[in-house]
């Protein structure tokens, strides 16, 4: 047993110096061990941490791989511009629809139909000079006349317009009878809102509501209730616009009927600064409620023709007839 003692020592000398071997194998660098294995590359080893330059046909093969590189890129590249251009012009092409679609709600907002409101109102104080039957000498203050009008642009030549006049009648009204005048209509009854107080009431009158469509500056027909187109104190009746304080008597005495009901035809041409128009009506005529019945087979036919010519120095002036 003595004697097979030393080979377990010479055993451990031996695996101490394959196992040195082996680090050395693996700590030995990639360009060295290529080096060691390329048939070319010289049989001694390189010094570690020196690079060894590539082989002649390393740098061959470099560059004929380069060029099909290039133009792969290059078309990666393209197609990634392309896709974007695309992107940019989809978004684009969105917002623009989106604003196109803003103008156009807009655009529809703005023709569409549109109700104008206004009118007028007088305030009044009187006093009699002199005598007058239909008149009184008491002085006064009043309200006059509180006309409302609604009009309205309907689009492709259409017009409408209504015009409605409160009123305080007939509350107060004496009614003239073969005797004299009768009686004061009172108008009190108990408002319900308040208790029953008393309250009186007024009335309305529609002094015109028609429409119309212009087709030609010259024809323009016209349905409903109009004013009967004669004169400037009928056709421009508002208390704001008429030259005195009162109508004159004949108007207001209605020798000609102050609005109908029917049809009217209406035009004018322009011959440079002056105007030559007409107006045509057929309409239930006269009666007690000819504002929508005619109670006969007898309708009223009426006409007018006018020449207007605008001057600088004199203003306007009109000349017509009416039947």
């Amino acid at each position: 047993m003595n004697k097979l003692l030393p080979r377990p020592r010479f055993a451990s000398l031996l695996g101490l110096a394959l196992a040195s071997t082996a680090s050395l194998a693996h700590a030995q660098s990639p360009a060295a061990a290529t080096a060691t294995e390329a048939p070319s590359a010289p049989a001694t080893a390189a010094p570690t941490g020196v690079a060894i330059p590539p082989t002649p046909a390393e740098v061959e093969a470099a560059k004929a791989a380069t060029p099909e590189a290039a133009p792969a890129a290059d078309a990666s590249a393209a197609a990634a511009s392309a896709a974007k251009s695309e992107v940019d012009a989809q978004a684009e092409a969105e917002a623009a629809a989106a604003a196109s679609a803003v103008a156009g709600g807009a655009s529809d907002d703005e023709s569409q139909f549109k109700l104008n409101l206004y009118g007028f109102a007088d305030f009044t104080y009187s006093t009699q000079f002199g005598e007058f039957a239909l008149g009184t000498d008491k002085t006064s203050f009043a309200v006059g006349k509180l006309n409302l009008y609604a009009a309205a642009e309907l689009g492709a030549d259409w017009r409408t317009l209504a015009e409605i006049r409160f009123m305080y009648l007939p509350n107060g009204n004496t009614p003239f009878t073969a005797t004299g005048p009768g009686p004061r209509m009172d108008t009190t009854v108990g408002d319900y809102t308040d208790l029953n107080r008393p309250v009186k009431w007024g009335g309305i009158a529609i002094e015109r509501a028609w429409l119309e469509k212009t087709f030609h500056p010259a024809f323009t027909v016209r349905v409903g209730q109009f004013l009967t187109p004669y004169g400037i104190w009928n056709v421009d009746h508002g208390s704001p616009v008429i030259i005195g304080v009162r109508r004159p008597y004949m108007v207001g005495q209605e020798l000609l009927p102050a609005r109908q009901t029917g049809v009217e035809v209406y035009g004018a041409l322009s011959l440079g600064p002056s105007q030559v128009g007409y107006h045509l009506t057929l309409s239930n005529g006269r009666g007690p409620i000819d504002s929508y019945q005619d109670l006969d087979h007898n309708k009223a036919i009426g006409g007018r023709l006018f020449f207007k010519h605008d001057t600088t120095k004199y203003g306007t002036l009109t000349l017509g007839a009416s039947t």
